[in-house]
């Protein structure tokens, strides 16, 4: 799955767990902070940020490769996991409680039949939701964090090619005693 794909993942998912929070989820629910600089909302709303990071992980570090065939040629699968720290940033008067909604939500049957084909899966260690306020144009803005870890199955496929033919030649003792062909 390509990053963009697996940040939309993350934005459906929200989505779902956050509807009783959030009025229009296709505005402030995101990966993307306003270009200009300045806040796009109000401090009276309700607004998740998504962040993704791809962990250093050992676990990651553990690439399997696995050959198939396929109409007349070899296919290699090399598949490793890819571990995501994911931190929801969210700000307004229901923050926390997006927060912590986010963290039930995640571990839900319904979220995980969601992400189950796509190959990511939650990592359950259930963190603390932090709270951590910020001053902005001389107001506090109310803000709490949570960081969620995943795992993926990240898989890349290389066309191999096949053998065509093989020659295999028998020598006992120094002798040639003869050589076949196979054809494969």
């Amino acid at each position: 799955m390509i990053y963009k794909e697996l940040q939309t993942l993350f934005q459906q998912c929200a989505k779902s767990i956050l509807t009783s929070f959030i009025t229009d989820p296709d505005k402030y629910i995101r990966y993307e902070y306003p270009t200009e600089g300045a806040s796009d909302w109000n401090v009276t709303d309700n607004i998740v940020f998504i962040n993704s990071q791809e962990l250093s992980d050992e676990y990651a570090r553990l690439p399997f490769t696995r050959y198939v065939n396929q109409d007349d040629t070899v296919i290699a699968e090399r598949v490793r996991t890819r571990v995501w720290k994911v931190l929801f940033t969210s700000y307004g008067p229901d923050s926390y409680d997006m927060s912590n909604a986010l963290r039930d939500g995640f571990i839900s049957e319904a979220i995980t039949r969601k992400m189950t084909p796509s190959g990511v899966f939650l990592i359950p260690n259930w963190p603390n939701c932090i709270q951590a306020n910020e001053m902005w144009a001389g107001r506090w803005w109310q803000r709490w964090d949570l960081t969620l870890s995943f795992n993926e199955e990240y898989v890349t496929t290389e066309d191999v090619g096949h053998i065509d033919q093989i020659h295999i030649r028998f020598d006992k003792g120094g002798q040639n005693n003869g050589s076949n062909n196979f054809n494969a």
